[in-house]
């Protein structure tokens, strides 16, 4: 493969006691967090709206927040669920845990706002620029063009470890055999009547009856299923 040497003269745009690649739910935590601790904090989203996969993504629920018995994730995710709670009003049966994407928009654009979080959309860190064995700046692309922030500490929240890896931490990709997690589909489905479902149903014992049918010609015992995300919505997650 043939290669080029690219340079490129590029602003230093702004500098942050904290920067954090990535605003999906683990880059809010890290916001919140800091900027509860009094830092100068900037996030960078690579999509149109925080949340991550929960948003962007379409994910249609949290899984869980505890053991079945104990709520586990207190202090932000208790934050979350409970503004997400008063922003959807009255729940209906299995709404607890369930995410309607519109709403939580609206609820991490407030906590974030009202912690004083700095953040920017469509803008993702792209290369890192290193003093030692230390992140001095990062390099950000945006629609209007690369740019660089210089901050005080750097929190990798993208998902993938990118930042980390430019960094040059250590890492391993997938299994022993390199294999990696399959995607999965997610969507919306409207009009969906849950009043007439049987609220006794059990689901796992319909999704084995479904393999044994050849309904699924994988019998993949981790199949979530449909989650009621409205009055008539449901998000599938296959």
């Amino acid at each position: 493969m043939a290669s080029i040497s690219y340079q490129k003269t590029i602003p230093i745009r702004c500098e942050t006691e904290i920067l954090i690649a990535g605003g999906g739910p683990s880059g809010i935590a890290a916001a919140l967090a800091a900027a509860g601790q009094g830092r100068k904090v900037l996030l960078l989203e690579a999509q149109s709206c925080l949340g991550g996969l929960g948003t962007a993504g379409l994910v249609p629920g949290f899984v869980t927040f505890g053991d079945g018995e104990n709520f586990l994730s207190d202090g932000i995710g208790r934050l979350i669920l409970d503004s997400l709670s008063r922003e959807k009003g009255p729940s209906y049966p299995g709404s607890l845990y369930s995410i309607p994407v519109e709403l939580l928009k609206r609820v991490y654009d407030r906590l974030l706002l009202q912690a004083g979080v700095e953040f920017i959309f469509q803008t993702q860190v792209v290369d890192v620029i290193l003093c030692g064995d230390r992140i001095d700046m990062a390099v950000c692309q945006a629609k209007s063009g690369f740019f660089a922030v210089k901050a005080d500490q750097f929190i990798d929240c993208t998902g993938d470890g990118d930042v980390s890896v430019w960094a040059g931490a250590p890492f391993e990709k997938g299994d022993a055999s390199g294999n990696a997690m399959p995607g999965t589909l997610c969507s919306l489905w409207a009009g969906v009547n849950f009043d007439g479902r049987d609220p006794n149903i059990d689901f796992m014992s319909v999704l084995k009856k479904s393999f044994a049918d050849g309904v699924f010609t994988v019998p993949d015992h981790h199949h979530s299923g449909m989650t009621r995300v409205g009055k008539t919505l449901s998000g599938g997650n296959f």
